[in-house]
């Protein structure tokens, strides 16, 4: 009996690893709004919170943006949610296509967005009262390619004429 329950108390404490959870609380994602003039510029970045080194990949996200019909919308940047096949094969890209960085603990690295990709994902602003950004890398990807995996989340930020609003901080 003893042998059971020390083979199931084992099972659970490695799960979160096994499942490529382990990073997930170490990972912040952060939002800097710089204005210049009438433009508007917003920078995703990565932060590494935790104690262990992370590597997580920055280029060539997908994005994916869903409005709950009451003005709050939710912005996801990340990869590995769609398979892509021909003829039954599933097609893998490489890895290094994504700029993977491994990010020491209080370190951080900037999603680096393609000029179309970041103005798409945010094109329902004018209509938002406000916005949720996150960063999400499937398990299995992750898994394959020793990456971070999970989903964070930024805090809600306001939205007024068009543009996200982010409080100075004290």
């Amino acid at each position: 009996m003893k042998k059971i329950a020390f083979v199931y108390l084992l099972c659970v404490m490695c799960l979160p690893t096994a499942l490529g959870e382990e990073n997930n609380s170490s990972l912040e994602i952060k939002l800097d709004v710089r204005s210049l003039g009438k433009k508007t510029f917003y920078k995703l970045i990565l932060v590494n919170s935790g104690d262990k080194d992370v590597t997580v990949i920055t280029k060539d996200l997908d994005k994916k943006s869903t409005d709950d019909g009451a003005g709050n919308l939710n912005v996801t940047f990340g990869y590995g949610t769609t398979k892509v096949e021909f003829e039954g094969i599933q097609l893998v890209s490489s890895f290094y296509a994504f700029h993977p960085v491994t990010l020491k603990p209080k370190e951080g690295t900037i999603l680096q967005m393609t000029s179309k990709a970041f103005p798409t994902a945010f094109k329902d602003l004018e209509k938002a009262k406000s916005i949720v950004i996150s960063y999400e890398i499937d398990g299995d990807w992750a898994k394959r390619h020793k990456t971070w995996s999970g989903k964070v989340s930024t805090q809600t930020f306001a939205v007024q004429d068009g543009k996200i609003v982010v409080s100075e901080k004290k």
